[in-house]
């Protein structure tokens, strides 16, 4: 579904001859092709905005890069790009549904959690992962220790 919804923008901003959003749908859209190849099948959705979400973690280090490197003109197309990226995830979790969905976790996993409650890091990562980002689970964590 947002694999469409991407090559649906494709040729809209295509006729609109927006090349800067062009050029940024068309590379992510070869990320997703890639991937599908290396996995010989298609990505899920999550799969797609996990995608999404490296991406823009990529461009947020360059741009901190291009910023220590006094590019400013760099530091403003990467920000642009990281805005039209934002656009195709879904909205994150707000803290408090991102608490609950822990603890709900942590009650699943009640032995995991007693003998190491580290571990149970990934177990939340690997089932919120395409929810919120996982330094906010990490965050999170801290904050319960």
């Amino acid at each position: 579904m947002i694999k469409q919804k991407i090559q649906d923008n494709i040729i809209r901003v295509l006729k609109l001859r927006e090349e800067k959003t062009l050029s940024l749908l068309r590379y992510l859209m070869s990320q997703i092709q890639n991937k599908e190849i290396d996995k010989k099948q298609e990505l899920s959705d999550d799969e797609i905005f996990q995608l999404i979400r490296k991406l823009i973690k990529n461009l947020e280090e360059a741009a901190k890069m291009f910023e220590k490197g006094g590019r400013k003109d760099l530091v403003s197309q990467n920000k642009e790009q990281i805005k039209i990226l934002f656009a195709y995830l879904p909205p994150e979790l707000s803290d408090e549904e991102l608490k609950k969905e822990v603890k709900k976790i942590i009650e699943e996993n009640n032995a995991l959690y007693r003998e190491n409650s580290k571990a149970l890091i990934g177990v939340c990562i690997k089932a919120l992962k395409s929810k919120t980002d996982s330094k906010r689970i990490v965050e999170l964590f801290a904050k319960l220790s």
